[in-house]
């Protein structure tokens, strides 16, 4: 098995890492009732989140690196990019501002389009990744 085999399936594995956190931390923010040990998963599931998708990072560089040729024009993965700059920002985001809003007592607004755009982004991002290794 090469190196970039291996790192093509850490690059999957880690994929699914990143969409399994996003999944869990709908699910957190969904569900109604917050009690500190709540809190304390969401924390976790957000600072997991963030290795997580450091580990895709690392992994697309070197990726794209081996086909740097094909990918540096290829407009499709700079949208895919762009779209996993965005849904990062967003999943930062609504942790914090759930986490926020639990501990002022508060239910935060605006949490339903937040999540609906995070599912979206999530799912282009998936679907745009198996279209660049298709081609």
């Amino acid at each position: 098995m090469s190196l970039q085999t291996l790192v093509l399936i850490l690059h999957v594995l880690g994929s699914g890492v990143v969409f399994g956190v996003v999944f869990f931390s709908v699910f957190l923010v969904v569900k109604p009732g917050w009690s500190q040990g709540r809190l304390s998963h969401l924390h976790f599931v957000g600072r997991f989140g963030m290795w997580a998708s450091g580990w895709q990072v690392a992994t697309g560089v070197y990726l794209a690196g081996i086909e740097w040729s094909e990918f540096s024009s290829n407009t499709l993965f700079w949208t895919k990019m762009a779209l996993y700059l965005i849904e990062g920002t967003l999943a930062g985001l609504l942790i914090e501002k759930k986490i926020k809003g639990a501990t002022a007592g508060a239910k935060p607004s605006g949490l339903s389009v937040s999540i609906l755009s995070q599912m979206i982004l999530i799912v282009l991002i998936i679907g745009i990744g198996v279209l660049l290794v298709e081609r």
